[in-house]
């Protein structure tokens, strides 16, 4: 969650609510639904996302965004070389402000051998592997050999526009992988959006 201060809410309005299981993919650009763990899911996503554009938003001070991130397979959080650091992101409006930016590592943990991640935390930031995950190991996307981690994703920007673009994204760094979208991927389910006032 991004606050610069302590507020009191006064009103908070609903205005998107999607699980996709009916595949409704209206106001998304970029959407792609496939199944995991039996249910349907926006994604799988690697080096690329997808934009959610609203209209007609009423007054409001804030623009709240809550969904379950998938982080599949092989990420490697804040790694240096060969393979990088592992990227993902929440932009509004293409703003270069209001930008939520961290990584993921779904990486074991050893005392010889830890990538670190910075989610919670915006990058840099520095937390262990699946540090904030509701659910740990769960089955891979795609690798014989991987794991999946779920995180609820709650974060909140200023916001007084009566129109919002929400773009979610990454950048996943994999020189060495002859499959990118199998080695590292994302996806998104139940994404709600709410407009806030004080």
């Amino acid at each position: 969650m991004l606050w610069s201060c302590v507020v009191e809410i006064d009103r908070e309005t609903l205005i998107y609510d999607n699980n996709f299981e009916t595949v409704d993919l209206r106001r998304i650009e970029g959407g792609i639904v496939t199944s995991y763990l039996g249910q349907n899911i926006l994604g799988t996503y690697n080096n690329g996302g997808f934009k959610l554009t609203l209209e007609g938003l009423g007054t409001h001070d804030y623009v709240q965004i809550q969904a379950l991130l998938y982080i599949h397979d092989s990420w490697d959080g804040n790694a240096e070389s060969p393979d990088g650091t592992d990227y993902w992101g929440v932009m509004l409006d293409s703003s270069e402000v209001d930008v939520f930016k961290t990584s993921f590592s779904n990486s074991p943990c050893s005392s010889d051998y830890c990538l670190m991640q910075s989610y919670p935390e915006r990058h840099p930031f520095l937390t262990f592997p699946r540090t904030g995950a509701s659910v740990v190991d769960l089955p891979a996307f795609c690798k014989s050999d991987g794991t999946t981690s779920a995180y609820e994703i709650e974060l909140i920007f200023p916001h007084r526009k009566g129109q919002v673009e929400i773009v979610f994204w990454d950048e996943l760094n994999q020189p060495n992988a002859s499959d990118a979208q199998c080695d590292e991927s994302w996806s998104l389910n139940n994404i709600q959006v709410k407009l806030l006032s004080i």
